[in-house]
């Protein structure tokens, strides 16, 4: 199945990505991850998926002066290209159109990555119960990425994504360090 994004579903798009067109994101962190992000996109156009840049740059100096991307949502991309299957760090988002809502959700969850995912949906109630079938620290709902990160939740990946949490009570609780003291014979309280 292909699938083709309308300009109306676009503008939509570019609204949630980029908060109503203004660029939330900023540089990559460095040339080496720039030059990844740009390789994963242009590996995903050479085979065959549909690259469309979404929002608008206002400073273009700026941005050719430092380690900016694009951001972009790609489709009619195969499960298997590197930018779907691997922890891409960058601002493009692919996405994968199915007609097996079990096969597609097996497909999510065959990765060994598991940092955070997005479910695009008109039926909010539906894509947050599916939610809960995808092994990911993060599922965001119609929307992605840092921009759509709550800081006062707990944020953090599964499988080889990492361990732990950042932000939220557990993201607190990560930096103490509890103590057990064991006796058979006595009793202390403090």
């Amino acid at each position: 199945m292909t699938m083709q994004l309308s300009r109306p579903t676009a503008q939509r798009t570019d609204a949630r990505l980029l908060a109503g067109g203004e660029w939330i994101d900023g540089p990559m962190h460095n040339k080496v991850q720039l030059d990844k992000g740009l390789a994963l996109v242009e590996d995903a156009r050479r085979r065959g998926a549909t690259v469309e840049n979404v929002g608008t740059v206002t400073d273009e100096q700026l941005v050719a002066s430092g380690y900016y991307m694009r951001p972009s949502v790609v489709t009619n991309i195969a499960a298997d290209a590197p930018l779907v299957a691997e922890e891409q760090f960058c601002p493009s988002v692919p996405i994968i159109v199915y007609d097996d809502l079990d096969a597609a959700l097996a497909q999510a969850n065959d990765s060994i990555y598991g940092l955070g995912g997005s479910i695009w949906s008109k039926d909010v109630d539906r894509a947050l119960e599916l939610g809960t079938r995808i092994a990911s620290g993060t599922i965001w709902i119609n929307t992605h990425g840092t921009g759509a990160i709550n800081r006062r939740a707990p944020y953090g990946g599964v499988k080889q994504s990492g361990i732990g949490r950042k932000s939220g009570l557990e993201g607190v609780l990560d930096y103490l360090q509890l103590q057990t003291i064991s006796s058979f014979e006595k009793t202390y309280a403090k």
